[in-house]
């Protein structure tokens, strides 16, 4: 969702150049002076969908390496049930559901079926202080921007889950963050 202020003469304009959007939320905010809200992740139809991480879909493949070095293969994780954290350290809801989600990967630590993988678009070095002073159980990619871009991610915190077969089975774009962990969990216990 982005948000625009407008003045006078500009609205029509805008609304003109901005009309192959899904959903324009205005609200006048004082007499000549407009507020917009545009859902720029759905288009209408006229255009392609491109939301790659909607439920039911297959996840394009990525390889990449965490903060130590180490590589992560999407491909290769087929079979392995996969939980992604889309986040970064400026994002107060991102470091709220930190430590709930540390609670589900503990809960699964004794399940190798299961991989649970933060991506942040945080510089490497960043991250590692910031892992200093918090703790966030997740293997962690870092100098994520370029997979928030692949994958189009607009907004943090995004969790998606992926079952063995790389379906994405959970997404939570949409939702409140305080019904992630619980999302998560429920997700978890049906294709564990």
């Amino acid at each position: 969702m982005k948000s625009f202020f407008l003045i006078g003469a500009f609205v029509i304009a805008f609304l003109n150049a901005n009309a192959n959007y899904k959903t324009i939320a205005p609200n006048v905010l004082w007499p000549g002076i407009l507020h917009l809200s545009i859902d720029t992740s759905a288009k209408k139809s006229n255009q392609r969908d491109l939301y790659q991480l909607a439920v039911g879909n297959k996840m394009p493949p990525f390889v990449s390496a965490d903060i130590n070095g180490n590589k992560i293969d999407l491909e290769k994780l087929k079979g392995k049930i996969v939980v992604f954290d889309f986040w970064f350290i400026g994002c107060p809801p991102c470091r709220y559901l930190i430590p709930q989600l540390d609670k589900i990967a503990d809960d699964y630590k004794a399940n190798k079926d299961i991989v649970f993988i933060a991506i942040s678009n945080d510089k490497a070095g960043a991250l590692r202080e910031f892992l200093k002073r918090e703790v966030f159980k997740y293997q962690m990619i870092g100098d994520g921007q370029r997979l928030f871009d692949y994958y189009q991610i607009e907004s943090c915190p995004l969790s998606l889950i992926i079952d063995r077969d790389g379906k994405i089975v959970f997404n939570t774009k949409g939702l409140r963050v305080a019904s992630i962990p619980d999302g998560i969990k429920e997700t978890l216990e049906k294709v564990k």
